[in-house]
């Protein structure tokens, strides 16, 4: 993607319930936007949204409530440990493998 281009990403609550990411990219003076609707998504890359949301969560809240830089460069994510059973259910093996070399190592560092 050329440097020139701003992505924004956006969840939103929908009717029923369903959750839609709305991705824009600005690309000079065009917007172009796609939505995507999670409850298509497959299970391995909802739990995956999930954990990304969770580990990131603090972070975008320092961000929307902060309008000086300094407080950005001064932020500090909380421990998170997030457990999900059955982990390698849906997923790739070779997520699967990823996954546990990180258990592995979170497990070491701990």
């Amino acid at each position: 993607m050329d440097p020139d281009k701003n992505v924004t990403i956006r969840s939103e609550l929908k009717e029923k319930g369903h959750i839609k990411i709305k991705v824009t990219i600005q690309d000079g003076s065009q917007n172009h936007e796609l939505i995507l609707g999670v409850h298509n998504f497959g299970d391995a890359i909802k739990r995956q949204l999930i954990l990304a949301w969770a580990l990131n969560k603090d972070f975008f809240d320092c961000i929307e409530h902060s309008s000086d830089v300094n407080d950005l460069l001064k932020f500090k994510p909380r421990r998170k440990f997030i457990l999900f059973e059955e982990p390698e259910a849906f997923a790739h093996p070779s997520a699967i493998r990823l996954l546990r070399d990180e258990l592995y190592r979170i497990a070491k560092e701990m």
